[in-house]
């Protein structure tokens, strides 16, 4: 029969084994320094979606299938109209039609996060909890009250859609593609545990 100081033990060594063990691995969605902006981009209409499907140093696209944790966009200082306080939303999309041309591309918005307001002039960051599969991208549907920061890059691609894509509406080509620049947003991807 054990001892009974054995099994506390054991027990306290399993829970410092549980406290200690290696964070679940990620990645970023996403350009991962939102610092070096070269401006602000609006949205044309009263709601829009923001996106990318190319970005200089990172994934575009969900390198694996899991959940997104966290995302973090560069909002502007408030001027003029743009009070630059949001709502967003970070929003999960599929290519539904993989034409030659970007802009022959359509998307749909899959799923969402609920709306997120902002503190403007800085980088925001949420929590979240988006599955998202291999392949996807992210979104960001935004308002014509708010500026996202915007770097202009080779190697990349910008996609808007004038009127938000909404999660189980129909897949659109984008309004907008744009090679040479990128919305200043991204996403925490982990594994699925």
């Amino acid at each position: 029969m054990p001892r009974p100081g054995l099994r506390r033990t054991a027990a306290a060594a399993a829970i410092a084994a549980l406290a200690f063990a290696a964070p679940a691995s990620g990645e970023t969605i996403g350009q991962k320094n939102l610092s070096n902006d070269d401006g602000a981009l609006t949205c044309p209409a009263d709601t829009c979606t923001h996106a990318f499907t190319k970005v200089p140093d990172g994934h575009a696209a969900a390198p694996f299938r899991g959940r997104i944790v966290s995302w973090r966009v560069s909002v502007s200082t408030p001027h003029d109209s743009f009070t630059n306080t949001g709502p967003l939303r970070l929003q999960v999309l599929k290519r539904t039609v993989d034409e030659p041309g970007i802009a022959n591309d359509e998307f749909a918005a899959v799923r969402e996060t609920d709306e997120s307001v902002t503190t403007p002039g800085v980088i925001n960051k949420f929590t979240a909890h988006l599955k998202i599969r291999k392949g996807q991208f992210i979104g960001l549907s935004s308002n014509d009250t708010t500026e996202i920061r915007q770097a202009d890059r080779a190697r990349s691609n910008f996609l808007n859609w004038a009127d938000a894509l909404i999660p189980g509406g129909l897949a659109r080509a984008p309004d907008v593609a744009d090679g040479g620049r990128f919305v200043l947003f991204n996403a925490r991807l982990v594994k699925n545990a």
